[in-house]
């Protein structure tokens, strides 16, 4: 059986995300606002580490380790907060 890529997103992919994005946003409100600002510079306003580096006077390395342990916080809250709503659901 023949089967084309798509470029259209998984409708269960989509119901995920539905699901954890207000699981994301509020383990983003509960980041200090120091760390908050970083993510949405780095991310929603794309803005380089060596530009970051220059901005907030911090080694380019310090950005790039500062933004990796808070991605991984927001997604083990994330994760916690999905499997609890899913223990409550049961």
């Amino acid at each position: 059986m023949l089967t084309l890529a798509s470029n259209e997103p998984d409708p269960i992919d989509e119901i995920d995300l539905a699901r954890r994005r207000p699981l994301a946003l509020a383990a983003f409100a509960q980041l200090p606002r120091d760390r908050q600002q970083l993510i949405v510079l780095a991310y929603l306003r794309e803005r380089s580490r060596h530009v970051l580096s220059k901005r907030l006077g911090i080694p380019a390395g310090t950005i790039k380790t500062h933004l990796r342990r808070t991605l991984l916080e927001l997604q083990g809250s994330v994760e916690s907060a999905s499997k609890a709503r899913m223990r409550r659901a049961a």
